[in-house]
């Protein structure tokens, strides 16, 4: 099975270029090839260039499989091989998580896996999406505005989403398949601490802080998910704990014994 592992990114900036490397060292170790483009397609923004570039790899190539990463998500399991996750999922052409809780969306571009035989059929079709005319593009500055909201149908990741997860029509559906979250994101993601993490993707400004310190040190998010880990298990004990006194109290003023009319004090009126 002919492999590859493929990122886009045009800037240089050090803390990325390190997480590409993992990318890089884990394709070298399983035999994989490594494509990193660091030239920009001229004609397309950023977020959609990715999706032509995925395009290009399967038209000029014969991979079996292309597993494609944002910049700013690495492979963090190195021991775990692409052909394992395929295998996991037969019959299955297109491979995806959710989105990270703080957006809460069904789908995350950041990390995909796409195999044939309906992979490049399905890249093809989400290309389709791109609407040059949402877009407009600052030569002066060299940055692209969009029309639409962030992440929204104008973008590669809401395009997907509404297109063609959501939509029950698209003819291609059965070949999509939702793996857990924990899986592609890592432990921002939902279910962070009810599975094995085949990568880590930092989206956001809310996680580049703690993309620094994994750098540093990769078994940084092992200790990052049990320090997580404890503060859950603290929270839901002493939610349990004011639930049973609650109860008690609840139960003691049940049980206590209501004086009979025999037994009440009279009062007496004075005259």
């Amino acid at each position: 099975m002919r492999i590859a592992i493929v990122q886009y990114e045009t800037r240089d900036n050090e803390d990325l270029n390190m997480l590409m490397d993992r990318n890089r060292i884990y394709a070298h170790k399983h035999n994989y090839d490594y494509i990193l483009r660091r030239d920009p397609y001229r004609d397309l923004p950023p977020y959609w260039a990715k999706v032509r570039m995925l395009q290009e790899v399967f038209d000029n190539n014969n991979y079996d499989a292309v597993l494609m990463l944002d910049s700013d998500a690495c492979i963090h399991d190195h021991d775990t091989k692409v052909e394992d996750i395929l295998n996991k999922y037969p019959n299955k052409s297109f491979l995806y998580s959710p989105d990270c809780p703080v957006w809460d969306g069904v789908f995350n571009a950041g990390v995909v896996l796409v195999s044939n035989p309906h992979g490049p059929q399905i890249i093809q079709d989400w290309m389709s999406l791109y609407n040059p005319e949402r877009w407009t593009l600052d030569d002066s500055k060299a940055t692209w505005t969009c029309q639409g909201n962030w992440a929204g149908i104008d973008y590669e990741q809401g395009a997907f989403a509404h297109h063609m997860i959501e939509n029950n029509e698209y003819r291609l559906k059965r070949y999509l398949q939702e793996v857990p979250s924990v899986f592609f994101q890592g432990p921002f993601a939902k279910d962070r601490y009810l599975g094995p993490q085949f990568s880590i993707h930092f989206a956001g400004s809310e996680h580049k802080g703690l993309m620094k310190q994994y750098i540093k040190d990769p078994r940084f998010m092992e200790r990052y998910c049990r320090h997580r880990n404890w503060i859950w298990i603290w929270i839901v004990v002493l939610v349990l704990v004011a639930l049973f006194g609650f109860a008690i109290v609840h139960i003691a003023k049940v049980a206590q014994p209501k004086a009979r009319s025999w037994q009440r004090p009279v009062r007496r009126m004075i005259v």
